[in-house]
């Protein structure tokens, strides 16, 4: 069964991904509620996206925002 987590994280991964992609500015209250899982769960997969640079964002814990900034870059560049 433990190979079920990380294939469980990357499916919702990719789920944030693409419902945050509209977005410049979006709440992780709503994006926890949109596919069901903990707000601390929404962040957890938010940082390993933006440290992995597959979406280009800042988090605003105080105010409860996943702010994207709209500079992806490509591992390529790096």
């Amino acid at each position: 069964m433990t190979y079920l987590q990380p294939l469980l994280r990357n499916i919702r991964a990719q789920v944030l991904m693409q419902l945050v992609t509209p977005y410049q500015r979006i709440r992780l209250d709503f994006i926890a509620k949109e596919i069901n899982i903990s707000v601390a769960d929404v962040e957890s997969l938010m940082v390993d996206l933006i440290l992995d640079h597959r979406v280009a964002g800042k988090i605003d814990q105080t105010q409860g925002f996943l702010v994207l900034t709209g500079k992806q870059t490509s591992s390529s560049e790096k």
